[in-house]
């Protein structure tokens, strides 16, 4: 029996990446290579830390071809009170716009949720998951053992 295409493709991140800088850096390993005229649907769930609670972050896909459709949401804790909170966000290179403030700082780590959907065009390419600080200097650390899934659909 030969491999299933349908299978997901499933990512631990294995060492915590930070990034001080508000251009965009990539979640090491988080990254997949598709096929053309073909659908993934996209899956993120982990956890982060911030330097300071007045520095928020801002995750993304960054593709390195032209997709018909590409389309990510991020959904994360913003008040003290942890009330969830989102931004959607498709990185084209390093243009990145939302970011959002978190509600604590330090080593516990606060919930991360992120899915997307990508339609490939004629010709294949890769997909990235980044992510960025919403303040040069002020660290945000994606921690280890973070998980990314990626669906075949058709």
């Amino acid at each position: 029996a030969g491999t299933n295409p349908f299978a997901p493709h499933q990512f631990v991140l294995d060492t915590s990446v930070a990034n001080s800088s508000t251009g965009a850096a990539n979640v090491t390993g988080f990254v997949f290579t598709f096929a053309a005229n073909k659908t993934y649907l996209i899956d993120f769930a982990g956890v982060f830390t911030s330097a300071a609670v007045t520095t928020g972050l801002n995750m993304g896909l960054d593709v390195s071809t032209g997709v018909t459709q590409v389309a990510w949401y991020s959904l994360f804790p913003f008040t003290v009170s942890g009330a969830p909170q989102g931004g959607t966000q498709v990185i084209d290179d390093t243009a990145q716009t939302t970011s959002a403030g978190v509600f604590s700082s330090g080593a516990s780590g606060m919930p991360i949720f992120g899915h997307g959907i990508l339609r490939s065009a004629a010709t294949g390419g890769t997909c990235q998951l980044r992510f960025r600080s919403e303040i040069t200097g002020s660290a945000i650390t994606i921690v280890s053992g973070s998980a990314w899934r990626v669906m075949l659909m058709n």
